[in-house]
């Protein structure tokens, strides 16, 4: 028990002695000058030398650092919280958009179902689609006869007319185009409640 204790003793006085420098290793004498032989009231002069890094830090007022760690709090709430509306902005777009095509999926089904059942409906919205080609053409027509009349100043001869009508029919294609970009028009809620309400009409009209 006593040998045990011993050990111990010097275990702990060999971590005592450790990071003091030695003057000579055969003499029990420190560098420190609070560390000399007899001089027993010295010895609580002698601390032991921290790091930089410890120094630095154990100098710096704690309510700074407790400032620099609110602002980079503050700064990722910030940033959350941005995230988080622009995900909420993303959802809501997307709601809409799910929306907008269950809605035109709706009218559509309603207008075929419909039209299934009133085949006159089918037959007057092809007929209005010809009155609107017609009428397409007739402004070309028209706005070509005025142009030309505005360039020269003077009325048109019926030789003149003949070549600006001829030069309209060849412009048929660009008609055609605008004909296809109408008929092919994106199915929005106006262009299927336009066709429904149509449909009502036209079903009015045949009662």
């Amino acid at each position: 028990m006593l040998s045990k204790t011993i050990n111990i003793f010097k275990f702990n006085f060999e971590n005592y002695l450790q990071g003091f420098r030695k003057i000579e290793a055969e003499r029990w004498e420190f560098a420190n000058e609070g560390f000399l032989l007899g001089q027993r009231h010295l010895l609580k002069s002698i601390k032991r030398r921290a790091s930089f890094a410890l120094s630095s830090s154990s100098i710096q007022d704690p309510c700074v650092e407790l400032r620099k760690e609110k602002q980079l709090l503050l700064m990722e709430l910030v940033s959350l919280r941005q995230q988080q509306e622009t995900n909420k902005s993303y959802i809501r777009a997307m709601e809409q958009r799910i929306e907008g095509a269950e809605r035109k999926q709706r009218k559509m089904m309603s207008f075929l179902a419909r039209a299934m059942q009133s085949p006159s409906f089918l037959h007057q919205l092809l007929k209005q689609r010809d009155m609107r080609v017609k009428e397409l053409e007739d402004e070309h027509y028209k706005k070509t006869l005025e142009a030309a009349e505005r360039g020269r100043g003077s009325s048109v001869s019926e030789l003149e007319a003949l070549a600006l009508e001829m030069q309209g029919y060849g412009k048929q294609k660009n008609v055609k185009e605008e004909e296809d970009m109408v008929v092919e028009r994106e199915l929005d809620d106006g262009f299927w409640e336009e066709l429904l309400s149509n449909e009502s009409l036209a079903s009015t009209s045949s009662n």
